[in-house]
């Protein structure tokens, strides 16, 4: 017969919303440019922290290399940058703020 004891629980929710990007400033890395296409924001959730609502887990814009025109394609695949929300452009934080998860975790 088994038997447990000290039984302790964590949860934790993850919520992820994506959307494609146009007219977005080019966002430079490492030498190369990329136009971001799409944005893709995560939301968690935890108990175990005591989370009173949902925060933002990353930020992350991705899009093909450009040349620093910014309009034509270097063909050679794409760029993702996860940026910090306080140094994210203003459409990109109204973006995360505007889909926030409507649901809450309740202690039960």
């Amino acid at each position: 017969m088994a038997k447990t004891d000290n039984v302790q629980s964590y949860t934790e929710a993850v919520h992820t919303v994506w959307a494609d990007v146009s007219g977005a400033d080019l966002v430079a890395m490492t030498g190369r440019h990329f136009r971001p296409a799409r944005i893709t924001v995560k939301y968690d959730w935890r108990t175990q922290l005591s989370d009173k609502e949902w925060s933002v887990r990353s930020l992350v814009l991705s899009g093909p290399w450009v040349l620093p025109d910014g309009m034509t394609s270097t063909e050679t695949g794409s760029g993702s940058a996860q940026i910090f929300l306080s140094n994210a452009a203003e459409w990109a934080r109204d973006f995360a703020a505007a889909n926030v998860p409507r649901m809450a975790l309740v202690d039960k």
